[in-house]
């Protein structure tokens, strides 16, 4: 969703949910925490090429915190 302005990044992640609600799979690859908590049921997260977390979006979270990347992860405030 990068270079999209609001309303084409809603529009976008709109599209992908009518997707999701109809059965199908969406894999979205992105680098925003906030987008990922709020539409993405599921998270791997790769280091060099391996998965190193593997689990529902708020396990996966706490298992990035505990590695140390909290950078990965949102705040409940919405940053980042």
């Amino acid at each position: 969703l990068i270079g999209q302005d609001p309303e084409s990044a809603a529009f976008l992640l709109g599209l992908l949910q009518e997707r999701v609600e109809g059965g199908d799979t969406v894999i979205m690859v992105n680098h925003a925490p906030r987008v990922t908590r709020h539409h993405a049921s599921r998270l791997l997260f790769f280091n060099e090429g391996e998965v190193i977390v593997d689990a529902p979006t708020e396990e996966a979270f706490a298992q990035l915190a505990d590695l140390g990347r909290q950078v990965y992860v949102p705040s409940r405030e919405g940053r980042p």
